[in-house]
């Protein structure tokens, strides 16, 4: 038999695995942590090392009812959540919150969270000063600068601005530019007319938003809501698809800043990442899906001012 050397690894990890198996059997200890619970003893390693290593969990779980899939990493999640639960509400105890440090800015956080009556009482008070930045904007000069600063404090935007490491040099970190700004989950649901559901999701979504500029004091809520969706099926029009974005080498692409504007023009990248704080501090960024960013430029210039400020608004 020819075997690769990827191949050979993994016949040697499962000899290795199924030695500790065995050991564990002859009442040996077990230090590679290995969970002999989880062990069919009825398979043959050699037939079906997976069924071997985890049929009885397998055969004994079940997938709680409001989980999609279940597996032993979310056990340890949920397990850890219930652990933060406990630790934050004490930290929001009263006892706690008398205190100083990090142990009170947590329970403050959470009070304040929670607060829902509060929460009632203020309406749309705490966000007051962001629609006010949004109406002084008069020129779509002024935009790249707001789209860096709602980026900063998570709020979607069709540019998504993000620091971590590079996936050419893990020694380093770099700045990426990918797609954003969708309120529904992906692009299909926004042009995929072949599916009822998604369809009627994005009828609702459409309602929604009126809704909720209505709620905001609008006047023309239905038609600004209309304007809005139109703006995010163009966007989502143009993102890349699943399968497009799991392509390692098509999602890295590294140019330096002072290139962006020449390969994207249309929108003011350089004002951009100025206001984010990244060009005083990095020469180059990798567009993660470049022809996205390349479309969502003649898309920025093609589109009215006071359609950018309503999305925003939204």
């Amino acid at each position: 038999m020819l075997f690769t050397v990827k191949s050979r690894h993994l016949v040697i990890a499962a000899f290795a695995s199924f030695a500790s198996l065995t050991a564990f059997g002859q009442g040996k200890p077990v230090v590679s942590g290995i969970e002999p619970q989880t062990v069919d003893p009825t398979m043959r390693a050699a037939d079906d090392f997976y069924t071997r290593a985890n049929g009885k969990w397998l055969a004994e779980t079940t997938i709680p009812a409001d989980k999609p899939s279940w597996n032993p990493g979310y056990v340890l999640h949920e397990d850890a959540q219930e652990k933060l639960r406990i630790i934050i509400e004490e930290a929001a105890a009263a006892k706690a919150a008398k205190s100083n440090g990090e142990s009170r800015k947590v329970g403050d956080l959470y009070r304040s969270f929670m607060d829902e009556a509060r929460l009632e009482t203020l309406k749309l008070k705490p966000l007051a000063d962001e629609f006010a930045a949004i109406d002084r904007i008069k020129d779509k000069a002024e935009l790249p600068a707001l789209f860096a600063r709602l980026r900063q404090i998570g709020v979607s935007t069709p540019v998504d601005l993000d620091i971590d490491q590079d996936k050419r040099n893990s020694t380093a970190y770099i700045t990426y530019l990918s797609q954003g700004g969708l309120g529904l989950p992906d692009r299909d649901y926004y042009i995929d007319d072949s599916d009822a559901k998604l369809v009627d999701i994005r009828k609702k979504y459409g309602e929604h938003i009126a809704k909720m500029l209505s709620m905001m004091g609008s006047k023309n809520a239905k038609k600004e809501a209309a304007e809005i969706l139109a703006l995010e099926t163009a966007i989502a029009r143009i993102h890349w698809t699943k399968v497009e974005n799991r392509d390692p080498v098509k999602t890295y692409q590294k140019i330096t800043i002072k290139e962006l504007p020449a390969f994207a023009p249309g929108f003011d990248w350089t004002a951009y990442l100025a206001a984010a704080g990244v060009s005083a501090k990095v020469s180059d960024v990798v567009l993660y899906q470049a022809s996205y960013l390349k479309a969502f430029a003649s898309l920025f210039a093609t589109t009215p001012l006071p359609v950018w400020k309503d999305y925003f608004r939204w």
